[in-house]
């Protein structure tokens, strides 16, 4: 598991299977399923992505994409990390989302500060309403833009995610590098006249 990026130790992953033997033997226990003690069924089907698309070059695949897509998957998991035009076609960090639902995507790859706001051009786009999708999209496009600067990508992220209190803190480890206040204060401007939900993080805890 450390090789797919789990950093935590083995201890956790040693823990979570413990708790997951302790929820089943208290099933058994009560005669019940799990998820009957977990406040009962949230949803009868679950739906399944593909995991990555292992070709060499664009075209193979975009080719094995269909192909799955003609299965009936409506959903691909991509692997970023070819570099910075390669990723962008490949939904980096949601900087061509309205383009790539016009052209059938059905998701992007955002970072995680602002997720609601791929929903709301989601749900619009697929509701018909272009227009708001598109100006949404376009009143958040520079803080996407902002999120992807070589090398500080990750900071820029966390930095939000402090400045609203979701997160303590914003360090990086390398080769991430930190930001500067400079930068810091960039990607705050792209944000004066936009609502982010993590920006608000602390009245949404005090309102809990």
């Amino acid at each position: 598991m450390r090789a797919r990026g789990y950093f935590t130790g083995f201890m956790v992953d040693a823990l979570t299977a413990v708790d997951v033997a302790l929820w089943d033997i208290l099933g058994k226990s009560v005669q019940l399923p799990v998820y009957q003690l977990l406040s009962g069924a949230y949803r009868r089907e679950i739906p399944a992505y593909v995991s990555g698309i292992p070709k060499q070059t664009r075209e193979e695949r975009i080719e094995l994409a269909l192909e799955w897509k003609a299965k009936g998957f409506t959903a691909i998991k991509l692997h970023l990390g070819f570099g910075v035009h390669e990723d962008a076609e490949s939904g980096m960090n949601g900087l061509y989302f309205y383009e790539e639902l016009n052209r059938g995507a059905v998701g992007t790859m955002p970072a995680c500060e602002f997720p609601e706001v791929c929903v709301r051009i989601y749900q619009a786009f697929k509701s018909g309403d272009l227009d708001t999708a598109r100006q949404t999209f376009y009143q958040y496009l520079p803080f996407m833009r902002i999120g992807t600067l070589p090398g500080f990508a990750m900071a820029v992220h966390k930095e939000i995610l402090r400045t609203g209190g979701v997160i303590e803190s914003a360090y990086v480890r390398n080769p991430n590098a930190p930001i500067d206040e400079r930068i810091r204060q960039e990607a705050l401007d792209t944000l004066k006249d936009v609502d982010l939900l993590a920006l608000r993080w602390h009245e949404v805890k005090a309102a809990r």
